[in-house]
């Protein structure tokens, strides 16, 4: 079901989907960073898997945000890299790098998240956002199935398809749990990137 957009519009400047694989490059030469995957299952057989990667003197738990809502592209404080990818029946439907190289190009991307123990988020809007696109996919638990900001945490992750030209979102599927480890090392998250951003990709 569609709902009029209820946010400031997504809509903004983004870097090409080929830099998806430069991107899974750029972490693993990031020696001293820390590299997360994540992934969150939703109902209708969708999901949405990622990597992130913090900066190497980003502390162990932080809020990244843009201090400058709404303006585009930012200097981020704690990410040195964030991707995404959305599947549906096991096939990607959606993939986008919105941080690269400590500079972010989406304008509500926003990630809590603690590593003091067992890594973990609170609250999360990362999206497939990038240039040249008519839509793109979204995932947060700050705005609820009808499409309305709400705080963080106060609704599940949900799953939001945005369309460009009419600033409209569909609300497609919520998900319980955002899950997310440490990976081991930077060449293995090259890997992840590549595998989950590119290998899998349907044909055009």
């Amino acid at each position: 079901m569609t709902y009029p957009m209820k946010r400031f519009n997504r809509t903004s400047t983004l870097l090409s989907s080929t830099f998806i694989a430069a991107t899974a490059l750029a972490i693993a030469a990031c020696a001293n960073a820390a590299d997360y995957q994540f992934f969150v299952d939703f109902d209708g057989g969708y999901r949405a898997e990622g990597l992130f990667s913090t900066k190497p003197d980003a502390p162990l738990s932080f809020t990244e945000a843009n201090p400058n809502f709404p303006n585009t592209p930012f200097n981020t404080q704690y990410l040195q890299s964030m991707s995404l990818a959305v599947l549906q029946g096991g096939s990607v439907i959606d993939a986008g790098s919105t941080v690269i190289k400590g500079v972010s190009y989406e304008a509500f991307l926003h990630l809590a998240f603690d590593a003091t123990t067992t890594p973990t988020v609170s609250a999360a809007d990362i999206s497939t956002q990038r240039g040249g696109v008519t839509s793109y996919y979204f995932l947060s638990n700050g705005v609820n199935p009808k499409g309305v900001t709400v705080p963080f945490g106060s609704t599940g992750y949900n799953l939001f398809r945005f369309t460009i030209s009419t600033s409209s979102i569909e609300y497609l599927a919520s998900g319980s749990a955002f899950t997310v480890t440490a990976v081991p090392a930077p060449g293995a998250a090259a890997l992840l990137v590549l595998g989950a951003l590119t290998g899998r990709r349907r044909r055009a």
